[in-house]
């Protein structure tokens, strides 16, 4: 091979990810494309990465040889086969003498402080996934039809219910909502940010839980709630903190939807820690009742084992959070929402011990207000 008729400049791939193994930390992996593209690459030679990792500026094709031939004891030969193999996996890349021309709206993403967005839009973006239900599947993967997943371990059991957390039974749900058109409570639906100390009555909040998030019917043994779910809603998990309803007490508690019952996990008023914990701010002071929003993430990603399906799951928490809110608007229930929670505090006083099995993502406030 010769460097005739080449061009003169090369730079290491700017949308190139490095990160150690997790298991075996003496693996390096890099990744390099887009969503079904993206290909991962694992080497444990740290003079290879040295190497590729020296050109983040643009440097001389003969440069990048010479440097291939005295740091990795290449041939000449050997060296220019290692770049054009480079080059063809799209670790290194092409340029000229100023570097790769990023467009703005890729600079964009750094420049407002949406990198690590980026990344992860990246990883996902264009991943085609096949819908193949052909001998009733357990997990779902993008590469379907390629290979077949056949996990050995059973599918997690979701949150378990501790023995110690007493059990409450609700009221069964009335029809206090359908006698309203879903026009009126769209109509009705704002957002408050002063509420007014009020209790919420017993049989009104149970017909918010339920028509919200408990099972609005049943087929072939499942539970179906109000939310499309492409989980059945399983992953998410509902936690009201109860203020001032009248009949409970208050506390934190989660929320069984195949019962429609609540189980107490903590006793006590935590409205200042429900205030605290959403934007530090007033706009929960004196609600009735408070919702904390959790992604069972373990039950999830063993279904959906790619990672574009981490939008889906947000995207299913939002229409469960819509649902609530639209609920409580046709029962004159005033809301409050935000997803800016302290997540480590809220995890605590949730009692979730590990965030990455199950983490809390939202929280909205219910209530009364003088603003009708």
């Amino acid at each position: 091979m010769t460097l005739s008729n080449q061009p003169n400049y090369l730079v290491t791939n700017p949308k190139l990810t490095v990160r150690f193994g997790m298991e075996n930390s003496n693996i390096i992996e890099m990744l390099v494309g887009e969503g079904s593209q993206r290909a991962e690459y694992s080497m444990t030679d740290t003079s290879l990465l040295l190497w590729i990792l020296a050109f983040r500026e643009p440097t001389e094709r003969h440069q990048v040889v010479a440097l291939a031939v005295n740091d990795l004891q290449l041939t000449e030969d050997n060296a220019l086969e290692l770049i054009e193999e480079m080059l063809s996996l799209q670790i290194l890349c092409v340029c000229g003498e100023q570097g790769l021309d990023i467009p703005q709206s890729e600079l964009m993403w750094e420049k407002r402080g949406w990198r690590d967005a980026l990344d992860f839009h990246r990883a996902t973006r264009d991943m085609l996934w096949r819908h193949d239900y052909s001998g009733n599947p357990k997990v779902m993967t993008w590469y379907q039809y390629d290979r077949r997943v056949m996990p050995k371990e059973p599918e997690p059991i979701g949150k378990k219910i501790e023995d110690k957390w007493p059990k409450i039974s609700l009221p069964s749900i009335t029809n206090n909502l359908g006698n309203v058109s879903y026009g009126k409570a769209i109509q009705q639906r704002r957002t408050t940010r002063h509420f007014v100390r009020a209790p919420m009555s017993l049989q009104i909040f149970s017909d918010l839980l339920g028509y919200a998030f408990g099972y609005s019917g049943y087929k072939e043994g499942k539970g179906y709630t109000a939310t499309p779910s492409y989980s059945l809603g399983k992953h998410v998990l509902i936690y009201p903190v109860i203020v001032n309803v009248d009949g409970l007490s208050p506390g934190v508690y989660l929320y069984n939807p195949e019962g429609h019952n609540l189980h107490q996990i903590r006793s006590g008023n935590f409205e200042e820690e429900l205030i605290e914990y959403a934007q530090n701010g007033d706009f929960m002071k004196n609600i009735s009742v408070g919702v904390f929003y959790t992604v069972h993430w373990s039950q999830y990603m063993w279904k959906y084992r790619y990672p574009r399906a981490y939008r889906f799951a947000l995207m299913e928490l939002a229409g469960v959070v819509q649902t609530g809110l639209i609920c409580a608007s046709g029962l004159g229930i005033k809301t409050f929402l935000t997803p800016a929670i302290a997540d480590t505090k809220v995890a605590e006083l949730l009692e979730i011990s590990n965030d990455l099995t199950e983490c809390p993502l939202y929280v909205t406030g219910f209530g009364y207000s003088r603003i009708h």
